[in-house]
């Protein structure tokens, strides 16, 4: 009886084993079957918030898509801001150097033509310094001479002045 008791008890046992071996494998599927409908679920979810994201940022009023942009934006004001101050200070500097350029040249072209009537003044002193050492010479070379040829010259040139008649308004030059 023991035996038959033991027996009844362990196919009881097996019997309810089972059973709940059946009803555990059950809900487990219907477990599987909630997660596979959650995760599709939440699956759908995602992608419906990413594609309302997207057309947010189609739109431009997406805060994600606002935030970058304005950034962006006052980063490219800030770049041509410093462009123009560069630019500006380029400017300034190619004209400076145009006018200091031009203010070189400018004082060049004095310098050179300073220069240049420096020495014609100096050629032309040269010049009229040998004539006066020439014209000395040769005043010179005529003081020894006899005084009947100065005084000869002398009346020769007071002749060709008492000749020379002028009438009219002419200008004449005593050579």
């Amino acid at each position: 009886e023991e035996e038959e008791e033991e027996e009844e008890e362990s196919s009881y046992d097996e019997e309810e084993c089972a059973k709940r071996r059946t009803e555990c494998a059950r809900a487990m599927i219907d477990l599987e079957r909630q997660f596979v409908k959650l995760r599709e679920q939440l699956y759908q979810e995602r992608i419906t918030q990413v594609q309302q994201r997207l057309d947010g940022v189609r739109r431009e009023t997406a805060d994600e898509y606002k935030k970058p942009l304005a950034d962006l934006e006052e980063m490219c004001r800030i770049r041509d801001s410093v462009a123009d101050v560069y630019k500006q200070c380029r400017l300034r500097n190619i004209e400076n150097k145009y006018y200091s350029d031009a203010k070189c040249a400018e004082e060049t072209f004095f310098n050179e033509r300073t220069m240049m009537i420096d020495g014609i003044r100096s050629e032309l002193e040269e010049k009229i310094s040998r004539l006066d050492e020439e014209r000395q010479l040769k005043d010179i070379e005529l003081w020894p001479g006899s005084r009947k040829r100065r005084h000869h010259e002398h009346h020769q040139s007071e002749r060709k002045r008492k000749t020379v008649t002028v009438s009219g308004p002419f200008i004449v030059y005593m050579l």
